[in-house]
């Protein structure tokens, strides 16, 4: 069911949501927990779709704090014949739609206009008859597998050597220590991701803004859409999240206190990249 609330208020609310889990050393729009019979991001058991952007920080900080085992979420559960427990807690979610206005008198151009509009989820847990998939084990093996392959369809030149993993712009390249050097390999891979999504925004691609500096307001905000992307890939592939750059932390808190609708854009711009990469492998259309 959709509600209208303040769009002021929607934005502010899971604003305040993710400042709040990082300032406790937590990145919401990790998935941190293995287990449950499904993998990949926050799913509408519903229709089968994912949920994209915002919606996955948000369900799956919900699903974390709660306790949920599966990633599933469900709308319309009397049309399906499932009933929702009674007492259950509902999570809320946003569409972002646009309204255009004509032109007043005067004035040349018509103007577009975002709004926020809420609907409220339940978790399949709290959801009676609502049916689970079978589990189906996948080794890590074949995870680690599934994201090799992902690399390997972009094209995009990744180069192992040294101690630094990077993305250089100036050579499109991306340069990681080897395998061996890390702690794991999910480890490896979300660092791959990481500096795969920063990829996706060279010059003929997705073409963001990668800023000058450390520190500065662009350069914190494509570092917060690289970790997004990485941990919404991982999500997908059933990588294990970690938070991968802590450094960064102070400079997000900074651009989500300054502008409420910080993440709501990042979070786009990281589905976005995710799908940009998965369209390589076919398994999104772009």
């Amino acid at each position: 069911m959709a509600k209208q609330h303040s769009t002021g208020d929607l934005y502010q609310r899971t604003t305040d949501r993710v400042i709040d889990a990082l300032e406790q050393g937590v990145a919401p729009w990790i998935k941190p927990w293995r287990g449950g019979s499904t993998q990949g991001l926050p799913t509408n058991l519903s229709t089968g779709q994912e949920y994209r952007g915002i919606n996955v920080v948000s369900l799956w900080c919900a699903a974390f704090a709660r306790g949920f085992e599966h990633d599933l979420w469900v709308t319309q559960a009397q049309e399906k014949g499932w009933q929702v427990r009674k007492g259950a807690k509902s999570e809320c979610i946003v569409k972002v739609g646009q309204v255009v206005k004509d032109a007043d008198e005067g004035e040349k151009d018509e103007r577009t206009f975002s709004y926020l509009k809420s609907y409220h989820v339940f978790n399949v847990a709290e959801v009676e008859g609502a049916p689970l998939p079978a589990s189906e084990p996948t080794t890590d093996h074949e995870r680690i597998a599934a994201a090799e392959g992902l690399i390997a369809a972009t094209g995009a030149r990744v180069v192992e050597q040294g101690d630094r993993a990077c993305y250089a712009r100036s050579t499109d390249c991306i340069y990681l220590p080897a395998l061996g050097r890390f702690t794991d390999a999910g480890a490896y891979y979300a660092i791959a991701l990481h500096e795969l999504t920063h990829w996706t925004g060279h010059d003929g691609r997705l073409e963001r803004k990668f800023g000058k500096r450390f520190g500065d307001d662009a350069y914190a905000a494509e570092e917060l859409v690289a970790e997004m992307g990485s941990a919404f890939l991982c999500g997908h592939l059933g990588i294990e999240g970690h938070l991968q750059h802590p450094a960064y932390v102070d400079h997000w808190l900074k651009v989500l206190k300054n502008d409420k609708r910080a993440i709501f854009t990042a979070a786009a711009k990281a589905s976005q990249a995710a799908d940009y990469v998965r369209a390589f492998a076919g398994e999104v259309r772009q």
